[in-house]
């Protein structure tokens, strides 16, 4: 799954600070409740870009990075990216991946797909799926990667070229991120380090599984990520 801006980077760092799992709410209201149920958690998240109320910070990686959070869960959830996992139950194997991890997440899902094919989810927008301009560019980088062990990029110079304008090197994957709607939109919230942050390549040695999904509610599953490299 790939929300570049900024789930995927986010769910990312959090595994990189130490955290033991990392449970992923559709709502904040099952956020909450999460760290009800845990405790000792930390809550990370956005509405509109920004920390709910009682969050101890927002969707930033950059920003949970000097979080001391060795052993400990944390309670994530996002406008989009969360959503998104709590769709995938019943998925083989879910990985979280973007441009900060794409060689290595590119590599675990190689090494556990075998023979099996991979699939890059874009995120997309709340209520409209299919991916954004930024998800598109990621999970191409993704691919690109995948190529390198032995996998075929099946739609690469089909219809959907019109998402990938850009050659995926570094500075032209920052300026697709820029340059999509909603890296213009986190500029206008004076977001642009993250976007700088979750535009960088193979700069966050870690990966994110879904290990399982818990139902609190009447609401979407919750998703249990784990470490897996």
């Amino acid at each position: 799954m790939v929300d570049a801006l900024r789930a995927s980077a986010t769910i990312t760092s959090l595994m990189a600070a130490g955290a033991s799992r990392v449970w992923v709410a559709t709502e904040v209201e099952q956020a909450h409740a999460m760290k009800e149920r845990l405790g000792d958690a930390f809550l990370v998240g956005e509405r509109e870009g920004f920390p709910p109320p009682g969050f101890d910070v927002g969707n930033s990686p950059r920003g949970v990075m000097d979080l001391s959070l060795e052993g400990r869960d944390a309670v994530f959830t996002s406008t989009t990216g969360a959503a998104r996992l709590g769709q995938l139950e019943g998925t083989a194997l879910a990985l979280v991946g973007s441009p900060v991890n794409a060689g290595l997440v590119a590599r675990v899902a190689a090494e556990r797909a075998g023979e099996r094919p991979v699939f890059l989810i874009s995120a997309g927008l709340r209520g409209s799926p299919g991916g954004t301009e930024e998800d598109w560019i990621g999970a191409a980088l993704i691919a690109e990667r995948l190529t390198d062990h032995g996998f075929e990029w099946v739609n690469r110079g089909g219809d959907d070229d019109g998402y990938w304008p850009y050659l995926l090197d570094g500075p032209s994957v920052r300026q697709g991120f820029f340059d999509g709607a909603h890296g213009q939109v986190l500029v206008d919230m004076g977001l642009a380090s993250d976007i700088e942050d979750c535009a960088a390549i193979d700069w966050i040695d870690a990966v994110a599984a879904v290990a399982g999904y818990l139902r609190i509610d009447e609401g979407p599953p919750v998703a249990e990520l784990v470490r897996v490299a």
